[in-house]
């Protein structure tokens, strides 16, 4: 490895290859140096931790849902969502850590071009799903009385999910290929490098790919959310204003303390919900727009 790092230093700040390393170590979300970093263990043991956890969370989230007895669409939805973060814990999480452990790529190109798709996929259906979720109780609390088309909407929702997750993850197979440096035998990454024409193209991409996985479902989500909250606040103000004038709506004090509940409860779903998702993509999403 010293005479490889040796290399590696002689020539990064070349003329011929210095786009070449510019690009793996400022543009790639990985640090590609040959050289060992100090934090590569602290970085690989936070990655285990999340693999054991999310694994075991979401295999007991799809036994539990497997062992019920109702087959509602909203389990079909969690299902989905399950299996989604599946697809996230056990496909995108191995992959940083043996990326992270080798920092070359030595998986070959397909592989590369396989794995990079499989990446994005799990991540827009976690995000997909997600919004399929908010769109069924926006439709559950808003026209309580269609139910009937309700899980026929569900499944036509998650069907979306799935192929827009697809189309959405497919161009990683053209963008990215496995690149040979030009001075390190032997070295080679998986980037996107020389994909795009033109450096507007590369970040129209990016903007592209971040608003399908964080911004447009963060949108969806809090829409749903907030209109679901505004529409069960309206509804106790009305039977409220109702009770108050006389009119035919007559609520007993435990069927107002059900009403404030369910409309305290909804508030802290609101805003647990889209502060969660909002949150937990905030680190990614300000380092793919960096």
């Amino acid at each position: 490895m010293s005479n490889v790092t040796k290399m590696y230093n002689s020539t990064k700040d070349s003329a011929i290859d210095k786009q070449f390393w510019d690009y793996f170590e400022s543009e790639s979300p990985y640090n590609t140096s040959l050289a060992i970093q100090t934090d590569g263990a602290c970085v690989v043991t936070v990655y285990f931790v999340l693999l054991f956890g999310g694994a075991a969370g979401n295999l007991a989230v799809l036994t539990t849902l497997a062992r019920s007895r109702r087959r509602s669409r909203v389990s079909l939805l969690m299902t989905h969502l399950a299996v989604a973060d599946v697809c996230v814990v056990c496909g995108v999480i191995p992959l940083e850590i043996g990326w992270k452990y080798t920092n070359a790529w030595l998986a070959g190109n397909f592989c590369c071009k396989l794995l990079l798709v499989l990446r994005a996929f799990g991540l827009y259906l976690s995000s997909n799903v997600l919004v399929c979720i908010s769109v069924d109780r926006f439709f559950a609390v808003l026209y309580p009385l269609r139910l009937p088309a309700a899980r026929t909407r569900s499944k036509q929702m998650l069907y979306c999910a799935w192929a827009m997750a697809l189309a959405c993850s497919l161009p990683q197979s053209v963008v990215f290929s496995v690149k040979q440096h030009p001075m390190v035998p032997g070295f080679s990454q998986c980037v996107s490098f020389e994909a795009f024409s033109s450096p507007y193209q590369e970040v129209a991409y990016n903007v592209f790919c971040l608003c399908a996985m964080y911004f447009l479902p963060l949108a969806v989500i809090t829409a749903c959310y907030v209109r679901i909250f505004a529409e069960i606040h309206h509804s106790s103000k009305e039977i409220e204003g109702s009770r108050r004038a006389g009119g035919p709506v007559r609520l007993r004090r435990s069927d107002r303390r059900v009403l404030q509940r369910a409309r305290r409860r909804t508030l802290r779903m609101t805003v647990t919900i889209v502060s969660v998702f909002a949150l937990c993509w905030l680190p990614y999403a300000t380092m793919c727009m960096w």
